[in-house]
């Protein structure tokens, strides 16, 4: 047990998550916005139709080549836009794992990946707020359809 959490410090641990819930908040705002937009526009089955629509699109791209056109890879769709649709409300979906190199020696890289400067630092980066204003675009979308068929 000493070896496991000698080093971790479960206390600072646990302070940074709750201290970092402003990021995985904005950075959820995209998955919750479509899941929201997906429940207000479909008259049925409204989860199939928001997983199908992300994975339809994200197959179209790739077997059509489309993103080759503006020169960029098939990959950043995917990962740009079907996954932060389908999967950036899991917790710690910000941390880029591509910073993360083979040696992975144990709780001080661990430390490193939960550690505050890390995940305010993502607030610096233009791939949150393009996917928070397009959740929260997309929130106001649910709400609108949502009036409208209550009205109707």
């Amino acid at each position: 047990f000493p070896l496991m959490w000698g080093e971790l410090a479960p206390l600072k641990v646990g302070f940074n998550l709750i201290a970092m819930l402003p990021v995985q908040i904005l950075w959820a705002l995209p998955t919750i916005g479509w899941l929201l937009l997906c429940s207000a526009w479909a008259k049925s089955k409204p989860f199939l139709w928001a997983v199908a629509l992300p994975i339809g699109a994200g197959i179209m791209v790739s077997w059509f080549d489309l993103m080759q056109s503006i020169s960029m890879p098939d990959t950043w769709f995917w990962k740009q836009v079907v996954a932060r649709l389908l999967l950036s409300i899991a917790p710690g979906s910000w941390i880029d794992t591509a910073q993360i190199d083979d040696n992975f020696q144990g709780p001080q890289d661990l430390l490193r990946m939960v550690d505050l400067g890390a995940a305010y630092a993502t607030l610096a980066s233009p791939q949150l707020w393009v996917g928070a204003i397009a959740g929260i675009a997309m929130i106001f979308a649910a709400v609108h359809f949502r009036r409208k068929r209550d009205e109707g």
